[in-house]
């Protein structure tokens, strides 16, 4: 029997760290469900697992396109049945690890048939403010504006999109949705005390200053312009590439504006992953709960490998 563990959760709970310390224990290969790791350059604002942990863990998900390149859960789902079925043949169990709770669903509850992007269309979208795509959403499709997370921007362009190229509204096809591409044996949601997190976020975003964040950002400048960067869904590149173009630069506001920017993401995938019946809640409270939520998995994961 193919074997499929989950560990998910919000930015910045530990995740990649935990995953790596069961797959050291366990030998599971790991697949990347984060929506921007799947994006070639962005490196260290996406917190990418280095180049040998990639090698080590056979991980998959991860530099998929080009970042100027327009990536989607279709695609994603198309490349992890070709990964899933290269692991499998090999006999190998497989941790999913990340904080994208569409790739999530799209895995274990199918995935909405909707029509594929529309480039003009989405591109002429991409130019309107958040209010005003809002608004758009509202005159053409009320039920999508009263159903999906318009804080967003991601997602109402979709229902917009889906609403305008089908005339059918997202949600009604978001009833119709395809098989699911596995069944996990095992799905876990990690969290951290509010506390933490927020001092975890801190120090992270300080790191990746540290590790030449602002350095990465003006080598994808030079390649695509601001424009590009601007279109950029990564937190952060946004920020910091208008940063570098501005006179008087104010490093500390940009840091707040990126932690501010991640607070705000991370409540978004918390109320996702609340919808997932399918996942076991765990918070971790200190260092202690967290070893023993590591032994507990790597038990499981043992014991079902085992069966």
């Amino acid at each position: 029997m193919h074997q499929f563990f989950f560990l998910v959760g919000a930015t910045s709970t530990g995740k990649t760290a935990i995953a790596h310390r069961i797959a050291e224990a366990t030998g599971v290969s790991l697949l990347s469900i984060d929506s921007m790791q799947v994006y070639k350059k962005l490196d260290i604002g996406t917190a990418k697992p280095s180049l040998h942990e990639r090698i080590r863990y056979r991980y998959g998900g991860i530099d998929l396109v080009d970042w100027k390149e327009s990536f989607n859960v279709f695609l994603f789902i198309q490349w992890a049945k070709e990964y899933l079925a290269k692991e499998l043949q090999k006999k190998r169990a497989i941790l999913v690890v990340g904080g994208c709770g569409l790739y999530f669903r799209a895995m274990t509850r199918g995935l909405c048939a909707a029509p594929a992007a529309d480039a003009l269309l989405r591109k002429s979208l991409e130019k309107l403010d958040r209010k005003k795509l809002i608004e758009l959403l509202i005159q053409i499709d009320p039920l999508a504006a009263s159903s999906i997370d318009c804080s967003n921007p991601r997602r109402v362009i979709r229902a917009i999109e889906v609403k305008k190229c089908s005339g059918i509204s997202i949600i009604e096809w978001q009833q119709k949705t395809t098989f699911p591409l596995v069944v996990p044996s095992l799905a876990f949601w990690i969290d951290r005390p509010k506390s933490e997190l927020e001092i975890r976020l801190r120090n992270r975003i300080q790191s990746m200053f540290e590790a030449g964040w602002e350095k990465e950002t003006c080598m994808l400048l030079e390649e695509g312009g601001i424009e590009a960067i601007e279109r950029c869904q990564a937190i952060g590149y946004k920020l910091i590439g208008q940063y570098l173009l501005q006179k008087g630069k104010n490093k500390l506001k940009l840091m707040e504006d990126i932690f501010r920017e991640h607070c705000a993401y991370g409540k978004r995938q918390k109320t996702w992953f609340k919808r997932e019946n399918s996942l076991s809640y765990c918070l971790l409270k200190n260092e202690q709960e967290e070893c023993s939520f590591i032994k507990s998995y790597i038990e499981k994961i043992n014991f079902f490998i085992r069966k």
